[in-house]
């Protein structure tokens, strides 16, 4: 493809898209906006020579019509909620929803649609934009420009949260564009759990850019369950940027279950020492679906421990890719960092690609990381057979078994889930 070829898809598909008036907020606002606009004029969209890239085509996605759809009528979330009583914000096609939401009333505790959060923009002072790479990558510089809003929340010293908080997208009609953008900030010795979930209302195509920035200060704990439930013609692409302080714990547990396409970004920072992190996902695609994990896990600081855990079914023509690198810093040491990626592909026709990458610059670390891709286990059907359990219950067993360690960790689930 010639080079004036992509600037004509790029320019094509950048048509599709309004920029958010986000302009005379904050200085700080205006200053990102700035060099996400200039970012976005000079990077180019990723082919199949970008290495992080290289098993995910984006080419669907530039050469189709998106638009942006406002959409007012009633829902009814129930469905997708992961219980009555906790606060939940809604957004439907990327815009948020005041009249489906419930927001917290717990002391310590904000949750603002970025609309709100612009009014006073303190807790945007300092945090929007300032760890998610617009940079280098074109589609976060596409969302930080072209975003349609998203949640703030803010949680404040020594808080702990009795209520986990359910982000809510909700996605309608067809060619459908969504790009949300979220930022959480846990100061001091805060508590959070935090659900994140993604559904389709109908059958039709679109696609979801979502942009969150998680930021979690010392001593304080983050926990996210991730999951994704969106149609058999959804584009989805979700990227996490996380900074961690000295003695704070994340985990995020990514759970795909359906949609045509998916990527997950995930990039977290260990910036201070004595950090947890946890990094664990299942992904089970169907049909032709795709779906690609791409994480990083950055150790900057001595004496941290880091997991992580995927695990894969992969059916029918479908594909799976991931990508985990660990970086550990010179002056990281004392760290712990552990990768594994265990897959099963349940049909002839599937296919799974594993790097798990591990890139040391310290002495005295404890790092290893690990990939099996295989078929499912016939002498375990047999077996459990030979014990009275029929097939179908046999291979439910197994599947349930594989996949245990991570589910386990899981806290809360959408209604939806199965």
């Amino acid at each position: 493809m010639s080079i004036s070829t992509i600037k004509d898809k790029k320019i094509g598909f950048l048509a599709n898209f309004q920029e958010t008036k986000l302009e005379a907020v904050c200085s700080h606002v205006d200053k990102k906006l700035n060099e996400a606009r200039f970012a976005l004029n000079e990077l180019e969209f990723p082919t199949s020579r970008t290495e992080t890239w290289k098993y995910t085509r984006v080419g669907r996605i530039l050469n189709a019509s998106w638009s942006i759809q406002k959409v007012d009528k009633a829902i009814d979330i129930t469905p997708y909620l992961v219980a009555e009583d906790i606060p939940v914000v809604v957004f439907v096609n990327g815009f948020f929803r005041a009249d489906l939401s419930r927001l917290s009333s717990e002391s310590g505790i904000a949750i603002q649609s970025f609309a709100e959060a612009k009014k006073g923009h303190k807790i945007l002072e300092g945090h929007f934009a300032e760890i998610a790479d617009h940079h280098k990558d074109i589609f976060t510089a596409l969302n930080t420009v072209h975003n349609t809003g998203g949640a703030v929340i803010h949680v404040g010293k020594e808080v702990q949260a009795q209520k986990p908080i359910h982000i809510l997208h909700l996605i309608s009609g067809e060619d459908t564009v969504a790009m949300p953008r979220h930022l959480v900030v846990l100061e001091t010795g805060a508590k959070l759990e935090l659900v994140m979930s993604n559904h389709s209302l109908d059958n039709k195509k679109s696609f979801s850019n979502v942009v969150s920035e998680l930021f979690v200060g010392e001593n304080a704990s983050l926990h996210i369950d991730k999951f994704q439930q969106l149609n058999h013609d959804s584009f989805e692409l979700c990227t996490e940027h996380v900074a961690q302080e000295s003695n704070s714990r994340f985990h995020i547990n990514t759970i795909t279950q359906s949609g045509l396409w998916t990527r997950n970004n995930l990039h977290i920072s260990v910036d201070g020492v004595n950090c947890e992190t946890n990094l664990f996902g299942i992904y089970s695609p169907r049909n032709n679906s795709h779906v690609d994990n791409h994480t990083i896990v950055d150790h900057r600081a001595p004496h941290c421990v880091s997991n992580e855990l995927y695990k894969g079914l992969l059916y029918d023509k479908s594909t799976g890719v991931f990508n985990g690198k660990v970086f550990v810093r010179q002056l990281a040491q004392k760290t712990n960092a552990f990768q594994q990626n265990a897959n099963i592909v349940m049909g002839d026709d599937a296919s799974m690609n594993s790097k798990p990458e591990l890139e040391i610059y310290a002495d005295d670390v404890k790092c290893s990381h690990g990939s099996t891709t295989g078929q499912f286990d016939e002498e375990a059907v047999f077996y459990l057979k030979a014990r009275g359990i029929c097939e179908t219950n046999a291979r439910e067993l197994l599947v349930e078994a594989f996949l245990g360690e991570v589910w386990e960790a899981v806290i809360h689930r959408p209604k939806s889930t199965t």
